[in-house]
């Protein structure tokens, strides 16, 4: 008898230290998880496994570049905040109520041979959707900074800082690539970046049927906007002027070191 309440002793104290050690734990775990999965670092301040409230909290998280681009980070995320339902988490599809991505810089860098960071990243992760859904989120708050673009092309690099300042609400994510793929969509609609490797039309095939605020399908408003951006290339060629040679005239070289 006193062996077996010796081992239970033993156990409540072992779930107690894996309790109270539960967020450094999970930091350490999706850390390694990440880096291994994509190949970019991924460095977390603090996370927060609130499992009364049903909620993950992570804030100061800094996903690095890899050593073959010369910025040395990609993005700065202050908060990433998820309220799920506990229910939906032990089977079936995972059913997040409620996710707040606050993305405070994006350094996309845009190798010589026309390649990029983000374009790497989109590969890492996989192809999109019409397969079987991963989640569900009910809506999801999408804050975007900054975007910085590097521009090695030519050589000598170019810097080009672009406000966003966005915080836009999206529902109805049924797919697990989704998120990543909105960030990426939302970021060449808004921010007018050249040629980076990524198809736009690629990226918004695999939305489905998400909704921005307002009610409107992401997937009609960038089919609008691809549209119209036809044209207006078509014009530039027309008038021997490319997207990349006006951003170069805007944009004076960054000095060399």
């Amino acid at each position: 008898m006193k062996t077996l309440l010796r081992l239970i002793v033993v156990l409540i104290v072992l779930a107690a230290g894996l309790y109270l050690g539960r967020n450094f734990i999970a930091r350490h775990s999706i850390e390694v998880g990440v880096t291994e999965m994509t190949g970019f670092p991924l460095k977390i301040g603090s996370l927060d496994l609130a499992l009364a409230q049903s909620r993950i909290a992570v804030r100061d998280l800094s996903l690095l570049n890899p050593s073959e681009f010369k910025e040395p980070v990609f993005v700065e995320m202050p908060e990433l905040t998820v309220d799920y339902d506990a229910g939906s988490m032990l089977g079936g599809t995972p059913h997040l109520t409620s996710l707040i991505v606050d993305l405070k810089r994006i350094v996309i860098v845009r190798t010589k041979d026309g390649g990029s960071n983000a374009m790497k990243l989109k590969g890492m992760l996989g192809g999109g959707g019409g397969g079987k859904s991963h989640y569900k989120v009910d809506t999801l708050r999408l804050k975007l900074g900054t975007v910085e673009l590097y521009d090695y092309k030519m050589g000598n690099p170019m810097k080009k800082s672009i406000p966003l300042n966005l915080d836009e609400t999206y529902r109805n994510f049924t797919d697990a690539t989704d998120i990543n793929r909105l960030v990426l969509l939302t970021v060449l609609r808004k921010a007018g970046l050249p040629d980076i490797g990524i198809d736009m039309g690629q990226l918004a095939g695999s939305l489905g049927n998400i909704t921005n605020a307002a009610g409107e399908t992401v997937k009609n408003l960038t089919d609008t906007l691809s549209k119209s951006g036809a044209g207006a290339a078509d014009t530039l060629k027309k008038t021997g002027k490319g997207l990349f040679d006006s951003i170069k005239a805007m944009v004076p070289p960054v000095p060399s070191k």
